[in-house]
């Protein structure tokens, strides 16, 4: 072979080495990419879950509250709905905040603030009743079951929240495992 011959070769070579790394490289940050939007999806649907949770649970506690306070009239029994009541609102900005690009979710969010405007309303009209009328007109006012109505909006709303959101982080948690098993050889071990 002569020497011109042997440059093309390895010319060409070089050339396909360098299209080999650039596929390798384009592919590798195609592949970072989209375990990047895995990681957001299941941290963001992680963090709305625990909000939920959080949510539910300060609003059973103020409930709790008010009955403990409606059957005994001891103000230290509604510590647990004084607390939620600073607690809670956050909580919901918070919600708003991560789902304000979302659609779905958005409004689902804004129902449950709804629930929780009214619920915490319902309880502040009872233990006022308690406070200024007594037991008797307190009393009559929950067995009007709206609080029960309301509260029971409050848990299908979370519960609907809490499917969506445990779907979309399994879905984001598959995705990091298949990326991470990819990439680490284990792509073609995986497949029949």
């Amino acid at each position: 072979m002569t020497t011109k011959v042997l440059r093309m070769t390895a010319l060409a070579a070089l050339l396909l080495a360098l299209c080999a790394v650039g596929i390798v490289g384009i592919l590798s940050y195609r592949d970072s990419q989209q375990l990047l939007a895995a990681v957001r999806t299941t941290l963001d649907a992680r963090q709305i879950i625990t909000l939920n949770e959080s949510i539910l649970s300060q609003m059973l506690n103020a409930e709790t509250g008010q009955r403990g306070f409606l059957l005994t009239g001891n103000v230290n029994y509604l510590q647990p709905y004084e607390r939620s009541i600073l607690d809670v609102p956050p909580r919901i900005e918070q919600l708003k905040a991560i789902s304000a690009g979302r659609a779905d979710l958005r409004e689902t969010v804004s129902e449950l603030q709804r629930l929780v405007d009214q619920k915490f309303d319902e309880l502040r009209k009872t233990i006022d009743l308690q406070r200024t009328v007594g037991t008797t007109a307190a009393i009559a006012t929950v067995r009007t079951d709206v609080g029960k109505s309301v509260m029971d909006g409050i848990r299908k709303v979370s519960a609907q929240i809490e499917d969506v959101e445990t779907a979309r982080w399994t879905a984001g948690w598959q995705l990091l495992t298949a990326g991470c098993l990819s990439a680490g050889g284990a792509r073609g071990a995986r497949q029949p």
